[in-house]
């Protein structure tokens, strides 16, 4: 019995050291309230309030001009109902600075079912919004650029040969260096296409199910959250390219779309490297899982012919 006393984390000391900032309240939903009546060190730093002036305050104090209230629509029959929600809007510092936050609230119940407190789970996602918006802007400007693409191409079908091979061109290759590319080369060979040497790197999290299962939301996201980034730095470092984050699998390319030299290497050192960096993860993870982090990754390499947007 002492054995299993001495392993027990208080959640107090936990929360203290999660990357995400936490703040829980009472469960008054009616203005004023709620009251805030714990937040932890991660808040203190996002938001700029030290603890002691925060408690007994409602979190409304984060929202501020440009809040889009709307999204708090169904907040209420939501965490009534005992349901996870979430949200992403404008709040506010403490020094009056904006910051995209992004946050969801569990309700936490007595032993009778009564939902007597909020927990709610915060992120700054100020520069992923940021990133977001400028994507959106890109995109809108290929629309408008491929709009005129369409307008030009029309003109150019009455022009002599080279202006009708510069209109085929642009019909097959929209990206603008391989057009530019393709521009300098006789028209058979830009049909051939460009092989490039690709290796490929798949990587999961075994018995990812089974553990994430034993956890509460909040902990699943800081388990993702220490592997994505930790993996990140590795994979950075030996020139790879992410391509997609699927739940626990991570899809690597080495050698696309910008060949580099032995991408079959670099996926190899990559790989062993990532099998390295499992100790320093799991020894993150320990205040919330007490099993290792143990991956599995495949690893393709060939030739690929690069056709534009199909590589990447």
């Amino acid at each position: 019995m002492k054995s299993q006393t001495k392993h027990i984390i208080k959640s107090e000391i936990m929360l203290e050291f999660m990357t995400e900032s936490v703040l829980i309240t009472n469960a008054d939903l009616e203005a004023p309230g709620p009251e805030i009546v714990y937040v932890n060190s991660s808040f203190e730093k996002m938001t700029g309030w030290r603890r002691e002036e925060i408690l007994g305050k409602s979190p409304r104090i984060l929202q501020g001009p440009k809040t889009d209230f709307g999204i708090f629509h169904d907040m209420r029959d939501k965490l009534l109902d005992g349901e996870i929600w979430s949200g992403r809007t404008l709040n506010y510092r403490k020094d009056g600075s904006e910051f995209y936050m992004e946050w969801s609230i569990v309700p936490i119940t007595n032993k009778k079912g009564k939902v007597y407190q909020f927990l709610a789970v915060q992120k700054d996602v100020t520069q992923i919004v940021f990133t977001e918006n400028k994507l959106q802007e890109a995109m809108e400007e290929e629309r408008k650029r491929l709009l005129e693409i369409e307008r030009t191409n029309k003109k150019l079908s009455k022009l002599i040969f080279q202006q009708n091979k510069t209109l085929n061109l642009f019909k097959k290759y929209v990206p603008e260096p391989i057009v530019n590319k393709a521009l300098k080369q006789r028209e058979e060979d830009i049909r051939k296409g460009e092989m490039l040497d690709v290796a490929l790197l798949f990587c999961d999290v075994r018995s990812f199910t089974p553990i994430a299962e034993r956890l509460t939301p909040s902990e699943v996201v800081y388990l993702l959250n220490v592997y994505y980034s930790l993996m990140s730095e590795v994979i950075k470092k030996h020139n790879g390219v992410i391509n997609q984050f699927v739940g626990d699998e991570i899809f690597v390319s080495f050698g696309a779309p910008v060949p580099i030299t032995d991408p079959e290497i670099s996926a190899v050192r990559c790989a062993i490297d990532m099998v390295q960096k499992l100790d320093e993860i799991s020894d993150h993870l320990k205040s919330i899982i007490s099993d290792k982090i143990v991956i599995g990754i495949g690893i393709n390499f060939g030739h690929f012919e690069n056709r534009g947007l199909n590589i990447g």
